[in-house]
């Protein structure tokens, strides 16, 4: 039901009622209304705790409860990142929703993320490196994986992922690519006009406003990327 991901409160209590008396132990319909309770979908954390509450008393699963729990941890840990900048708060709640062990462990990435905010580059890309041995075809995180790298200058590892992140279509790793490929990179990329001017145009063309400059840029220096 879209309204579950849309906050609208009135609907989803209204449809989480009529699905829990036709199967009180449901948790799919438990874990879609918890996750429109959202501060981002309108919502507040309170509502989301009360909810739990309500759940642990109407005694589901210890799993079923757990998962339920990361979803509000991982959603104080968005509020103390986005709204708050309490880097270290985010940290340690996105820590406690990862130890809960969702399997889709969004609250992983969001734990690499928060790192990066605070500059603890190798245990970002140590969290990166972790989602991707299990879902290596998650672009975000390759990408957050090339920044990472690249602050610790280690610019090799970050053009592998940047390569392989601009070639499953990632704006942003199309325009950092690109500008790897107007400078150039000794010893390990050497500077290409060309190619650098195409990879901006494909991130200009997902709206990407970087990537817009950038190829401004390139276009200014190198006149011949207008051919």
């Amino acid at each position: 039901d879209e309204s579950l991901v849309q906050g609208n409160s009135k609907t989803s209590r209204r449809f989480l009622e009529l699905a829990t008396k036709i199967d009180p132990d449901s948790f799919i319909v438990r874990d879609k209304f918890i996750d429109s309770l959202r501060l981002r979908w309108g919502g507040t954390v309170a509502p989301m705790c009360a909810f739990l509450d309500d759940c642990r008393k109407e005694n589901l699963s210890a799993a079923h409860l757990k998962a339920l729990e990361a979803i509000v941890l991982d959603e104080q840990g968005w509020v103390d990142e986005n709204v708050t900048a309490a880097y270290i708060a985010a940290e340690r709640d996105y820590r406690r929703a990862v130890a809960l062990g969702r399997d889709d462990c969004a609250p992983c990435a969001h734990l690499g993320n928060v790192l990066v905010h605070q500059k603890e580059y190798p245990e970002a890309i140590r969290v990166f490196s972790s989602i991707l041995r299990s879902d290596p075809t998650n672009v975000g995180v390759v990408a957050s994986r090339a920044f990472a790298n690249l602050q610790l200058g280690k610019t090799r590892e970050a053009i592998v992922d940047w390569t392989a992140a601009a070639e499953a279509g990632d704006a942003y790793s199309q325009s950092e690519l690109g500008r790897m490929y107007m400078i150039g990179v000794p010893g390990v990329l050497k500077p290409d006009f060309n190619t650098g001017p195409e990879l901006f145009r494909r991130s200009a063309a997902q709206g990407y406003e970087a990537g817009r400059q950038n190829l401004e840029r390139a276009l200014a220096l190198v006149p011949a990327a207008h051919q």
